[in-house]
Protein backbone atom coordinates (compact mmCIF):
# COMPACT_ATOMS: atom_id res chain seq x y z
CA UNK A 1 0.00 0.00 0.00
CA UNK A 2 1.34 3.83 -1.30
CA UNK A 3 2.02 5.48 2.02
CA UNK A 4 0.00 9.10 3.16
CA UNK A 5 2.24 10.87 1.56
CA UNK A 6 1.00 9.58 -2.04
CA UNK A 7 -2.39 10.29 -1.24
CA UNK A 8 -3.14 13.40 -3.57
CA UNK A 9 -7.43 14.54 -3.38
CA UNK A 10 -8.82 16.03 -6.02
CA UNK A 11 -11.78 18.72 -5.44
CA UNK A 12 -13.35 19.75 -8.38
CA UNK A 13 -15.67 22.93 -7.52
CA UNK A 14 -18.02 25.65 -8.71
CA UNK A 15 -21.84 25.52 -8.99
CA UNK A 16 -24.47 22.90 -9.03
CA UNK A 17 -24.87 21.71 -12.24
CA UNK A 18 -21.81 23.08 -13.63
CA UNK A 19 -20.60 19.75 -14.73
CA UNK A 20 -18.62 19.12 -11.38
CA UNK A 21 -20.16 15.41 -11.72
CA UNK A 22 -19.06 14.68 -15.19
CA UNK A 23 -15.73 15.99 -14.39
CA UNK A 24 -15.05 14.12 -11.64
CA UNK A 25 -16.26 10.84 -13.04
CA UNK A 26 -13.73 11.75 -16.45
CA UNK A 27 -10.77 12.00 -13.95
CA UNK A 28 -12.19 8.52 -11.99
CA UNK A 29 -12.00 6.43 -14.94
CA UNK A 30 -8.22 6.65 -14.54
CA UNK A 31 -6.90 3.39 -13.08
CA UNK A 32 -4.72 5.45 -10.46
CA UNK A 33 -8.27 6.91 -9.09
CA UNK A 34 -10.44 5.44 -6.22
CA UNK A 35 -13.86 6.07 -7.71
CA UNK A 36 -16.35 7.26 -5.00
CA UNK A 37 -19.48 8.25 -6.42
CA UNK A 38 -20.81 10.98 -3.95
CA UNK A 39 -20.76 13.84 -3.21
CA UNK A 40 -19.11 14.15 0.65
CA UNK A 41 -21.43 17.07 1.74
CA UNK A 42 -19.53 17.28 4.66
CA UNK A 43 -17.87 20.99 4.73
CA UNK A 44 -21.57 22.41 3.97
CA UNK A 45 -24.25 19.99 4.67
CA UNK A 46 -22.68 18.60 7.92
CA UNK A 47 -21.07 21.44 9.29
CA UNK A 48 -24.46 23.68 9.36
CA UNK A 49 -26.69 20.46 10.35
CA UNK A 50 -25.38 19.23 13.30
CA UNK A 51 -22.43 22.31 14.03
CA UNK A 52 -19.26 20.85 16.10
CA UNK A 53 -19.62 17.46 16.41
CA UNK A 54 -16.04 17.02 17.67
CA UNK A 55 -17.14 18.99 20.53
CA UNK A 56 -20.62 17.97 21.89
CA UNK A 57 -21.55 14.59 21.78
CA UNK A 58 -24.99 14.75 21.30
CA UNK A 59 -24.43 16.13 17.92
CA UNK A 60 -21.91 13.70 17.38
CA UNK A 61 -24.17 10.90 17.61
CA UNK A 62 -27.14 12.57 15.61
CA UNK A 63 -24.41 13.10 12.81
CA UNK A 64 -23.45 9.57 13.13
CA UNK A 65 -26.49 8.59 12.93
CA UNK A 66 -27.81 10.00 9.54
CA UNK A 67 -24.22 9.53 8.19
CA UNK A 68 -24.08 5.73 8.64
CA UNK A 69 -27.46 6.09 6.91
CA UNK A 70 -26.49 7.90 4.06
CA UNK A 71 -25.20 7.32 0.25
CA UNK A 72 -21.87 9.13 1.42
CA UNK A 73 -20.95 6.75 3.57
CA UNK A 74 -22.28 3.31 1.94
CA UNK A 75 -20.67 4.10 -1.45
CA UNK A 76 -17.08 4.47 0.40
CA UNK A 77 -15.22 1.40 1.01
CA UNK A 78 -15.06 1.55 4.88
CA UNK A 79 -16.29 -0.22 7.29
CA UNK A 80 -18.42 1.90 10.22
CA UNK A 81 -15.56 1.26 12.81
CA UNK A 82 -12.59 2.53 10.23
CA UNK A 83 -15.07 6.00 10.03
CA UNK A 84 -15.50 5.96 13.92
CA UNK A 85 -11.39 5.76 13.68
CA UNK A 86 -11.58 8.61 11.44
CA UNK A 87 -13.53 11.05 13.23
CA UNK A 88 -12.14 10.27 16.68
CA UNK A 89 -8.29 11.79 15.36
CA UNK A 90 -9.96 14.91 13.70
CA UNK A 91 -10.75 18.11 15.10
CA UNK A 92 -12.69 19.60 12.13
CA UNK A 93 -14.77 19.14 9.24
CA UNK A 94 -11.62 19.95 7.05
CA UNK A 95 -9.47 17.22 8.86
CA UNK A 96 -12.41 14.67 8.81
CA UNK A 97 -13.21 15.14 4.83
CA UNK A 98 -9.11 14.71 4.02
CA UNK A 99 -9.20 11.88 6.30
CA UNK A 100 -12.38 10.25 4.82
CA UNK A 101 -10.68 10.51 1.16
CA UNK A 102 -7.42 9.26 2.51
CA UNK A 103 -8.72 6.56 4.30
CA UNK A 104 -10.91 5.06 1.32
CA UNK A 105 -8.01 5.62 -1.65
CA UNK A 106 -5.25 4.08 0.39
CA UNK A 107 -7.88 1.27 1.49
CA UNK A 108 -7.71 0.34 -2.47
CA UNK A 109 -4.44 1.37 -2.88
CA UNK A 110 -4.98 4.20 -4.75
CA UNK A 111 -3.27 7.15 -4.64
CA UNK A 112 -6.13 9.64 -6.31
CA UNK A 113 -9.78 10.16 -5.47
CA UNK A 114 -12.09 12.87 -6.54
CA UNK A 115 -14.25 14.97 -4.53
CA UNK A 116 -16.99 16.77 -6.46
CA UNK A 117 -18.82 18.60 -4.22
CA UNK A 118 -19.47 21.65 -5.79
CA UNK A 119 -20.01 23.91 -2.70
CA UNK A 120 -16.46 22.73 -1.56
CA UNK A 121 -15.39 25.94 -3.50
CA UNK A 122 -16.64 28.29 -0.27
CA UNK A 123 -13.69 25.99 1.45
CA UNK A 124 -11.18 26.01 -0.53
CA UNK A 125 -9.07 27.90 2.16
CA UNK A 126 -9.84 25.75 5.12
CA UNK A 127 -9.13 22.44 3.41
CA UNK A 128 -5.98 23.89 1.74
CA UNK A 129 -4.72 24.81 5.29
CA UNK A 130 -5.44 20.96 6.06
CA UNK A 131 -3.74 19.24 2.91
CA UNK A 132 -1.15 21.34 0.97
CA UNK A 133 -0.94 18.56 -1.48
CA UNK A 134 -4.28 19.28 -2.57
CA UNK A 135 -5.27 20.07 -5.98
CA UNK A 136 -8.59 22.26 -7.04
CA UNK A 137 -10.64 22.24 -10.42
CA UNK A 138 -12.69 24.76 -10.83
CA UNK A 139 -15.63 24.63 -13.77
CA UNK A 140 -17.31 26.93 -14.98
CA UNK A 141 -20.83 26.64 -17.42
CA UNK A 142 -22.61 28.94 -18.55
CA UNK A 143 -25.09 30.81 -15.79
CA UNK A 144 -28.44 30.59 -17.76
CA UNK A 145 -27.65 26.73 -18.49
CA UNK A 146 -26.89 26.16 -14.78
CA UNK A 147 -29.69 28.17 -13.81
CA UNK A 148 -32.57 26.34 -16.13
CA UNK A 149 -31.04 23.28 -15.50
CA UNK A 150 -30.96 23.64 -11.76
CA UNK A 151 -34.98 24.87 -12.19
CA UNK A 152 -35.83 21.82 -14.01
CA UNK A 153 -35.07 19.55 -11.19
CA UNK A 154 -36.45 21.72 -8.55
CA UNK A 155 -33.22 22.89 -7.29
CA UNK A 156 -34.10 26.61 -7.39
CA UNK A 157 -35.53 27.71 -3.66
CA UNK A 158 -36.34 31.63 -3.59
CA UNK A 159 -38.28 33.20 -0.98
CA UNK A 160 -41.73 33.99 -0.84
CA UNK A 161 -43.75 35.64 -2.98
CA UNK A 162 -41.27 34.88 -5.93
CA UNK A 163 -42.57 31.85 -7.15
CA UNK A 164 -42.76 31.95 -11.30
CA UNK A 165 -40.77 30.02 -13.49
CA UNK A 166 -38.74 33.51 -14.27
CA UNK A 167 -38.09 33.98 -10.64
CA UNK A 168 -37.13 30.40 -10.02
CA UNK A 169 -34.29 30.96 -12.80
CA UNK A 170 -33.32 34.45 -11.84
CA UNK A 171 -32.73 33.08 -8.22
CA UNK A 172 -30.36 30.22 -9.32
CA UNK A 173 -28.56 32.43 -11.80
CA UNK A 174 -27.97 34.63 -8.78
CA UNK A 175 -26.68 31.85 -6.81
CA UNK A 176 -24.39 30.66 -9.74
CA UNK A 177 -23.21 34.92 -9.72
CA UNK A 178 -22.10 34.46 -6.06
CA UNK A 179 -19.80 31.23 -6.28
CA UNK A 180 -17.84 33.14 -9.22
CA UNK A 181 -18.17 36.82 -6.97
CA UNK A 182 -16.37 34.44 -4.01
CA UNK A 183 -13.83 32.73 -6.09
CA UNK A 184 -12.84 36.35 -7.59
CA UNK A 185 -13.48 38.35 -4.18
CA UNK A 186 -11.29 35.90 -2.24
CA UNK A 187 -8.40 35.24 -4.62
CA UNK A 188 -8.80 32.02 -4.14
CA UNK A 189 -4.54 30.86 -5.16
CA UNK A 190 -5.15 27.35 -3.99
CA UNK A 191 -7.70 26.78 -7.36
CA UNK A 192 -5.17 24.97 -9.63
CA UNK A 193 -7.04 25.28 -12.94
CA UNK A 194 -10.74 26.97 -14.01
CA UNK A 195 -11.95 24.40 -16.85
CA UNK A 196 -14.83 25.65 -18.70
CA UNK A 197 -17.74 23.27 -19.00
CA UNK A 198 -18.29 24.08 -23.28
CA UNK A 199 -14.40 23.41 -23.71
CA UNK A 200 -14.95 20.09 -22.07
CA UNK A 201 -17.49 19.14 -23.80
CA UNK A 202 -16.53 20.77 -27.46
CA UNK A 203 -12.76 19.27 -26.84
CA UNK A 204 -12.51 16.91 -24.22
CA UNK A 205 -8.84 15.79 -25.39
CA UNK A 206 -6.98 19.45 -24.65
CA UNK A 207 -9.12 19.83 -21.29
CA UNK A 208 -7.52 16.49 -20.22
CA UNK A 209 -4.10 17.17 -21.83
CA UNK A 210 -3.74 20.51 -19.70
CA UNK A 211 -5.40 18.41 -16.85
CA UNK A 212 -2.84 15.35 -17.16
CA UNK A 213 0.23 18.24 -16.99
CA UNK A 214 -1.29 19.80 -13.93
CA UNK A 215 -1.94 15.71 -12.15
CA UNK A 216 0.96 14.30 -13.48
CA UNK A 217 -0.70 11.67 -15.30
CA UNK A 218 -1.45 10.82 -18.55
CA UNK A 219 -5.28 10.71 -19.49
CA UNK A 220 -6.08 8.49 -22.51
CA UNK A 221 -9.50 9.21 -24.44
CA UNK A 222 -10.10 5.25 -24.59
CA UNK A 223 -11.26 6.12 -20.64
CA UNK A 224 -12.71 9.29 -20.54
CA UNK A 225 -14.67 8.79 -23.56
CA UNK A 226 -16.46 5.84 -22.10
CA UNK A 227 -18.01 8.62 -19.61
CA UNK A 228 -19.28 11.13 -22.05
CA UNK A 229 -21.33 8.14 -23.87
CA UNK A 230 -22.36 6.45 -20.61
CA UNK A 231 -26.51 7.10 -20.65
CA UNK A 232 -26.16 7.76 -16.86
CA UNK A 233 -24.07 11.16 -17.20
CA UNK A 234 -25.87 13.63 -16.07
CA UNK A 235 -24.71 16.42 -18.62
CA UNK A 236 -27.15 14.98 -21.50
CA UNK A 237 -29.62 13.11 -19.62
CA UNK A 238 -32.14 16.30 -19.55
CA UNK A 239 -32.55 16.41 -23.50
CA UNK A 240 -30.57 13.76 -25.66
CA UNK A 241 -31.52 15.22 -28.52
CA UNK A 242 -30.00 18.30 -28.07
CA UNK A 243 -25.96 19.17 -26.34
CA UNK A 244 -26.09 20.45 -22.93
CA UNK A 245 -24.45 23.59 -24.44
CA UNK A 246 -26.58 27.24 -24.77
CA UNK A 247 -30.14 25.38 -23.94
CA UNK A 248 -30.81 28.51 -22.55
CA UNK A 249 -31.30 30.03 -26.64
CA UNK A 250 -34.42 27.84 -26.57
CA UNK A 251 -35.96 30.17 -23.97
CA UNK A 252 -38.14 33.41 -25.08
CA UNK A 253 -35.68 36.42 -25.73
CA UNK A 254 -37.84 38.73 -23.30
CA UNK A 255 -37.54 35.78 -20.78
CA UNK A 256 -33.88 35.53 -20.61
CA UNK A 257 -33.58 39.33 -20.81
CA UNK A 258 -35.75 39.79 -17.49
CA UNK A 259 -34.15 36.84 -15.61
CA UNK A 260 -30.61 37.91 -16.06
CA UNK A 261 -30.89 41.58 -14.65
CA UNK A 262 -27.65 42.59 -13.27
CA UNK A 263 -26.66 39.00 -14.11
CA UNK A 264 -24.69 39.98 -17.42
CA UNK A 265 -21.51 41.58 -16.15
CA UNK A 266 -20.27 38.56 -14.75
CA UNK A 267 -21.78 36.09 -17.76
CA UNK A 268 -19.40 38.71 -19.68
CA UNK A 269 -16.80 38.30 -17.37
CA UNK A 270 -16.28 34.86 -18.80
CA UNK A 271 -17.13 34.92 -22.34
CA UNK A 272 -20.51 34.42 -22.67
CA UNK A 273 -22.47 36.54 -24.94
CA UNK A 274 -24.76 38.99 -22.69
CA UNK A 275 -27.50 41.65 -23.98
CA UNK A 276 -28.17 44.26 -21.65
CA UNK A 277 -31.19 42.59 -19.56
CA UNK A 278 -34.54 44.68 -19.73
CA UNK A 279 -35.40 46.48 -16.07
CA UNK A 280 -38.18 46.88 -14.90
CA UNK A 281 -39.62 47.10 -11.41
CA UNK A 282 -39.97 43.78 -10.25
CA UNK A 283 -36.68 42.66 -11.81
CA UNK A 284 -34.67 45.26 -10.11
CA UNK A 285 -37.03 44.63 -6.29
CA UNK A 286 -36.70 40.85 -7.21
CA UNK A 287 -32.74 40.86 -7.50
CA UNK A 288 -32.04 42.78 -4.33
CA UNK A 289 -34.34 40.97 -2.49
CA UNK A 290 -32.86 37.26 -3.36
CA UNK A 291 -29.38 38.92 -2.65
CA UNK A 292 -30.74 40.34 0.55
CA UNK A 293 -31.98 36.94 1.24
CA UNK A 294 -29.02 34.95 0.33
CA UNK A 295 -26.69 36.74 1.80
CA UNK A 296 -28.76 36.59 4.82
CA UNK A 297 -29.06 32.85 4.47
CA UNK A 298 -25.19 32.38 4.24
CA UNK A 299 -24.73 34.93 7.34
CA UNK A 300 -27.28 32.34 9.71
CA UNK A 301 -25.89 29.48 8.47
CA UNK A 302 -22.94 30.43 10.86
CA UNK A 303 -24.92 29.58 13.56
CA UNK A 304 -25.87 25.91 14.35
CA UNK A 305 -28.79 26.62 16.18
CA UNK A 306 -30.52 28.43 13.59
CA UNK A 307 -29.01 27.46 10.47
CA UNK A 308 -29.75 23.93 11.10
CA UNK A 309 -33.66 24.48 10.18
CA UNK A 310 -33.09 25.40 6.89
CA UNK A 311 -30.07 22.61 6.28
CA UNK A 312 -29.61 20.28 3.58
CA UNK A 313 -29.83 16.64 4.39
CA UNK A 314 -27.57 13.63 3.40
CA UNK A 315 -28.25 11.74 0.51
CA UNK A 316 -29.94 8.49 0.68
CA UNK A 317 -29.78 5.30 -1.55
CA UNK A 318 -33.02 4.31 -3.68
Amino acid sequence: MKGSYDFTPIFVVGSARSGTTILGRMLSAHPDFYVYRAETLLMEVAKIKYGDIFKYKERREAFIKDWFDSRQFKRSNLTKSEFLDILSTSNNYSELLVSFLRRMALKANRRYIVDSTPSNIFSVPQISAVCPQAIFIRIVRDGRDVAISQVKLGWSNPPAPFRERRDLVHYALLVWQQSQDFFENNSLEAINKTVFFEDLISNPDRTFRSLGSLIGEDFTPDSYESVLKDKRNTAFEEDSKSPPVERWKNEDYEFINDVTFNIGKTLRKYGYVSDTACINLRSVFRYYYFLLFFRTKRMISRYHRIGKFSSQEFEREP
